[in-house]
């Protein structure tokens, strides 16, 4: 824990959050030696697992409730002996050596000391803030019924209104995280490209990265395409799952026409410094400067957000 002296204002003051961020820097120069085979396996999950812990104690951190708090900081913990176990797997496949494994399996120990502090305090604190006393009315009769009637219905009401706001709160939040979570995937699929064609020059290899969405689903693939037609076809290619926020999925797919129905699906491919799209495997445009696409998402209010695959925040 930090030093009681220290005024915590941020999240980034906590030396738990500090030790596990210098953990994951670690962990993604680690990694980066990793096999090219491992990109959307071992190196992928890795790294997600690493991040999950500094984004679940920041998260924690805002958290008004200290029950929410714990909550959160636990599902680090988690994370943290989830990094530690793929960590021994890496070292047994030989991807790390063994004064790498010693040093980022020590910052791992660190990091979950310093967590398991955090959490320990938190709990102080918070069953100290449940400690209260009710004192004796100073009404001999008590309440009447009538009163303990209405008493009970406005604790009720006030109860609805809390959870309906909370619930359309939280639904709303997830929606953004979804929108700003396929934006920033796209963007990567776009990028390894980019990185692709500045290795090549001006010559750009069979396949590609893609990502491929499907209608009424709540989850799409990021993809590394082995053949010509810069498609996702084979269960073989190399491929990642990604699942939407909870609540989540995408429930339109458009091009000029009207949605493609369920289990519809369109692939962005990109090969610089262009971008196709393939509409139910269909090659259907290449744009002078990008793609027509439409991405609606819904969360469970019936709330949606639509991606324009046309705008410029989507060009490298």
């Amino acid at each position: 824990m930090n030093n009681s002296s220290e005024k915590i204002k941020s999240f980034t003051d906590l030396n738990a959050w500090k030790e596990s961020h210098k953990l994951v820097l670690m962990i993604y120069k680690i990694t980066k030696n990793f096999p090219k085979e491992e990109m959307f396996g071992l190196t992928s999950q890795t790294r997600k697992t690493a991040v999950s812990v500094i984004s679940n104690i920041a998260e924690g951190f805002s958290r008004q409730s200290y029950k929410e708090k714990i909550q959160f900081y636990f599902i680090a913990q988690g994370s943290l002996t989830e990094i530690q176990s793929q960590l021994l797997i890496a070292r047994d496949l030989n991807y790390i050596n063994k004064q790498d494994f010693n040093n980022v399996a020590d910052q791992a120990i660190i990091a979950h000391k310093l967590l398991c502090g955090l959490i320990k305090k938190s709990k102080d604190i918070s069953t100290h803030n449940s400690q209260f006393t009710i004192h004796n009315s100073n009404n001999k009769n008590g309440f009447t019924l009538l009163e303990l009637t209405i008493v009970m219905a406005i604790i009720s009401i006030m109860s609805i209104i809390v959870i309906v706001g909370y619930s359309s709160q939280r639904d709303s939040k997830a929606l953004s995280l979804g929108e700003s979570q396929i934006i920033n995937d796209i963007r990567i699929a776009q990028g390894k490209s980019y990185n692709i064609l500045s290795i090549n020059g001006t010559s750009f290899p069979e396949g590609g990265y893609g990502i491929r969405f499907t209608e009424d689903s709540n989850k799409y693939l990021i993809f590394a395409d082995n053949d010509n037609n810069r498609i996702y076809t084979n269960m073989t290619e190399n491929y990642e799952e990604v699942e939407l926020p909870k609540n989540v999925k995408i429930s339109c797919l458009e091009k000029g026409s009207g949605c493609l129905g369920s289990g519809g699906f369109a692939d962005i491919v990109f090969q610089p410094p262009y971008g196709k799209v393939f509409i139910d495997g269909d090659e259907k445009t290449i744009a002078g400067d990008f793609i027509n696409l439409e991405i609606e998402i819904k969360n469970q209010g019936g709330s949606t957000k639509t991606i324009e695959t046309s705008s410029s925040r989507l060009i490298k």
